[in-house]
């Protein structure tokens, strides 16, 4: 089934590119559309980022399995999760990385069109 799901996913990506490239783009509609996306990224990533550390810290902090310093790179502790934990606990960890990508995604479409609209001959001129 997965392997289903990954011929979809790579059929749908090319369609999907060969679809693109064949739009006009302006710079500043890639602009404002990486920027909204880079807006939604934020808006659905730092609260269920914050919401996983909370639960995090609720669950290993209680046991007393957290060290100082301990949210700096808080991944390697989900190996002292128990399995209803680990459920519990990484369905936000996975949420929040969703909205990481869509912050990164969008930030990339936004420069891709301040740069598509950049005139770049002001800056070669003789």
């Amino acid at each position: 089934m997965l392997e289903l799901i990954v011929v979809i996913g790579i059929i749908a990506s090319i369609l999907a590119i060969r679809w693109l490239v064949e739009i006009d783009f302006s710079g500043s509609i890639l602009t404002l559309l990486g920027l909204n996306l880079f807006a939604v990224g934020v808006l659905e990533g730092i609260p269920t980022g914050l919401y996983y550390h909370i639960l995090l810290y609720q669950v290993l902090g209680r046991r007393g399995e957290l060290p100082a310093g301990w949210w700096i790179s808080p991944s390697r502790y989900h190996a002292r999760l128990t399995g209803s934990e680990k459920q519990r606990v990484l369905r936000w960890f996975y949420l929040g990385g969703v909205g990481f990508l869509l912050c990164i995604t969008g930030g990339t479409l936004a420069l891709l069109g301040l740069l598509l609209g950049t005139n770049f001959s002001l800056f070669f001129e003789p």
